[in-house]
């Protein structure tokens, strides 16, 4: 997920063994999920080796020269507007800012890091990333101080399990009123269903309420140290920029926001979209979203696609963009991917990820790759050459060096490096006044099974099992394979 836990990663030759918790005050104090800690079998199957071509319709083994001069041909044969990047849930910062700047100097602006359809960030269109509408600016200890809050569009035990533990943990003192806006789960807390759409936040902004709802609406107005969290799915609804406007609205009425106080929290569901954000992968000025990308490949408007760790995607089977997958994991990506380019997984390379507050950490390389596959940072310099560009940079140190440049935050690793706050955008965006134009659809949820989320969950036998009994009710797993699987 995106909450950043601190993590200790125990191995053994060249195969992870066990992941446990280290201490982390200010993020998952001495706790991680069940998944951080028992999807670890998921690092050593369905692993990417060494680079694979499809040719007729079979994915042939070659030689990463071959993959290169064959890759770098096609983009330099494409038109820059005809070529687009998208970038995945387990990114690392020098991985979509090496694709970035890549992809700045051959000139091309369709790059999302972003689910289809959303718009967080991004509802003022100018092509920048406005941080403060996607961060959890509140912070993650803050939900310690907070004496009010209403979750919209979020299921936090699903999204972000030992933040939702925090919030257990603040319920237990007695000293906050929790509410929720969206579909009705179970958080492991009780707390006060408003409903289910967004027509509850106008409602709430204009007084129309009664009941426990009117309740609601005037311990808002008395709170202290409210606190707003939505799930980032919110702004991939066809309703998002309305939303946004009423987001808006709803902060400014109740003080959300307010001196030496940001009670406006974005849950955002993985690091590589928090990642993303922080380091400005979002179209450029013209650029095709992620949404509109798919839409172009399946409409045959685009030449090439470059897929960073992605496996969620809307292409069709007769689609004939050229699909250039970069990844861990034969998953869904690679699955559908015309060349593959295997790449190392968290466990097996230096890297720096953003969590949802804006923190930049560092993870050290505890085991190496398997076979041929590389660092990302690492496939995409090779890449640059035969492209016909020059990066700014030949080492991890350079590379780090020119990051720290562009992204001033990247200069206090571990720390919190503060954003204004100039509100959601809504007001001032492409939503103009389309607050009136809320959508009674039911507030969905952006993660349908907490077990299988990313590519690493779905390669992990502990992982399917969980999925099997605890989601979908499917009976006791087999004993004998839950034997194999924790011995």
């Amino acid at each position: 997920d995106a909450l950043g836990s601190a993590i200790r990663i125990d191995s053994r030759g060249n195969e992870v063994l066990r992941i446990l918790p280290r201490t982390h005050d200010a993020i998952n104090e001495e706790w991680i999920s069940d998944k951080t800690r028992h999807a670890v079998d998921g690092l050593r199957t369905r692993r990417l080796d060494r680079p694979l071509l499809r040719v007729d319709n079979r994915l042939e083994p070659i030689e990463w020269s071959q993959a290169f001069a064959l890759l770098g041909g096609k983009i330099k044969a494409a038109k820059p507007e005809h070529i687009a990047a998208l970038t995945g849930p387990l990114c690392d910062a020098e991985a979509i800012f090496a694709l970035k700047q890549m992809m700045t100097k051959l000139g091309v602006v369709n790059t999302d890091c972003r689910p289809a359809g959303s718009i967080l960030g991004t509802a003022a269109n100018n092509g920048k990333v406005n941080l403060g509408a996607t961060r959890f600016n509140s912070s993650i200890a803050g939900i310690d101080s907070a004496d009010l809050i209403l979750i919209i569009g979020s299921n936090p035990r699903w999204e972000a399990a030992v933040l939702n533990a925090r919030i257990r943990k603040r319920y237990l003192t007695g000293k906050v009123k929790i509410a929720l806006v969206g579909a009705a789960v179970d958080l492991t807390y009780p707390y006060l269903h408003l409903g289910d759409d967004a027509s509850v936040l106008k409602d709430l902004t204009n007084g129309k309420t009664k009941g426990e709802v009117e309740t609601f609406r005037s311990q808002l107005l008395a709170a202290e140290s409210p606190m707003v969290i939505v799930g980032d799915g919110v702004f991939a609804r066809e309703d998002a920029a309305a939303l946004t406007v009423a987001l808006d609205q709803f902060i400014d009425h109740f003080g959300i926001v307010r001196d030496g106080w940001n009670g406006y929290n974005c849950l955002q569901r993985s690091t590589g979209i928090a990642t993303g954000l922080e380091v400005g992968f979002i179209p450029g000025l013209g650029g095709k979203s992620t949404a509109e990308i798919f839409k172009a490949a399946n409409g045959g408007e685009m030449e090439l696609l470059y897929l960073l760790g992605v496996d969620e995607f809307d292409l069709a089977a007769d689609c004939k963009t050229f699909i250039v997958y970069q990844g861990h994991h034969g998953d869904a990506g690679a699955h559908r991917a015309d060349l593959i380019l295997p790449a190392a997984a968290y466990s097996e390379k230096s890297a720096t990820y953003f969590n949802l507050e804006g923190r930049p950490q560092l993870a050290a390389l505890a085991t190496f790759p398997p076979g041929e596959a590389r660092e990302d940072w690492k496939i995409i310099r090779a890449l640059a050459e035969p492209c016909g560009v020059m990066l700014d940079y030949i080492d991890l140190g350079q590379l780090r060096a020119v990051m720290a440049r562009e992204i001033p935050s990247l200069k206090n690793i571990g720390q919190i490096t503060k954003v204004s706050w100039t509100g959601l955008g809504g007001a001032a965006g492409t939503a103009g006044t389309a607050g009136s134009a809320l959508s009674k659809t039911p507030l969905g949820l952006a993660i349908s099974d907490f077990y299988l989320t990313d590519p690493i969950s779905r390669a992990s036998k502990t992982m399917q099992n969980c999925s099997k009994l605890l989601v979908h009710g499917e009976g006791q797993p087999d004993p004998l394979e839950a034997e194999a699987v924790y011995g």
